[in-house]
């Protein structure tokens, strides 16, 4: 009876080390394919990084880091739809998973749908209200819907979290602008630029700003920072064209805009303007060229119609 036993304890020990040793060996392949596959990702070898992620899967259905990483993977070849879904499965299998909430949510957005992005950010929120970049975002998606002083109030959350990051003093100084709480924006943008001097949205925002206060020559300066950390930037060469232009000092203006059409020379609003440009020097010829030009690269550009006309009239 003992010599039985024995040999059933025996036999038991002997099974549970052999799913003990099965189960080290599948996660030791598992986390030396994770490995493999975001090495992979990191080369831009998306493929072959799915084709790691899909081998995990074959060993363990419900591995959720796999899913989780399939979906970065989707997202980084434009596979929007595709990273969705897996952020589905990965949170099916861990609901507590941040990450795969807060990735999700990022999906949405690129879709528009920022009601639903804003319900995986609370749903993240919920497990880790600690994490800054939750609240910055969940603030973007709120100024998507419109929604700005709520956006602010998660912007600030965001900056009491981390003083330090200058995209939720940026995002904040954005919502600020379209509330034309100007003195506040430039305060906000003041602090990302600290933060990061080479932030050339920030530079040309604050630019808009100052000039929507009336204070030309400060906005230009911000331009000129922001061109010359981005000189190739042809919207910004465009809107200086513009300061230049209202301020009636139309052979600088002409030089912007042929700037911003060197870089961009299909840059539909840099012909219509250059036309503006020449008309007021009464080049009208080279302005009808400009505008012809504009109405080539937009038949329904109505603006153009009514410049073209008007300089036909007055040349008649």
């Amino acid at each position: 009876m003992i010599s039985k036993l024995n040999r059933a304890l025996k036999k038991l020990i002997f099974i549970l080390w052999e799913v003990f040793i099965i189960g080290l060996f599948s996660g030791f392949k598992k986390n030396s394919l994770i490995k493999k596959g975001i090495e992979f990702e990191e080369q831009g070898k998306y493929q072959e990084a799915l084709e790691c992620y899909d081998e995990i899967l074959k060993i363990d259905p419900k591995y959720a880091k796999a899913w989780y990483n399939k979906g970065v993977t989707f997202g980084k070849m434009g596979k929007s739809e595709d990273a969705l879904s897996a952020y589905d499965n990965a949170l099916e299998l861990d609901p507590k998973d941040v990450k795969s909430w807060y990735n999700k949510a990022i999906t949405l957005e690129k879709f528009g749908k920022y009601k639903n992005a804003i319900e995986c950010y609370d749903n993240a929120l919920n497990l880790d209200p600690s994490m800054y970049q939750l609240w910055n975002n969940k603030g973007n998606a709120l100024g998507n819907l419109g929604k700005n002083e709520e956006a602010i109030l998660c912007y600030n959350k965001s900056i009491e979290l981390d003083p330090n990051k200058f995209r939720a003093w940026y995002n904040k100084g954005n919502v600020l602008k379209d509330l034309e709480r100007f003195e506040e924006a430039i305060e906000c943008y003041n602090k990302a630029v600290n933060l990061d001097s080479k932030y050339v949205d920030a530079w040309f925002n604050k630019g808009i700003v100052l000039g929507n206060l009336g204070k030309y020559n400060e906005e230009l300066e911000c331009f000129d920072k922001a061109l010359e950390l981005e000189p190739m930037n042809a919207k910004i060469w465009l809107v200086k064209g513009l300061v230049f232009l209202q301020g009636d000092k139309y052979v600088y203006a002409l030089d912007c805009l042929d700037k911003a059409l060197k870089i961009d020379p299909q840059y539909i609003m840099a012909y219509y303007y250059k036309g503006i440009v020449l008309g007021e020097l009464e080049k009208n010829q080279e302005a009808l060229k400009c505008l012809t030009k504009t109405l080539e690269l937009d038949p329904d550009f109505e603006p153009a119609k009514k410049a073209k006309k008007a300089i036909l009239s007055y040349k008649s």
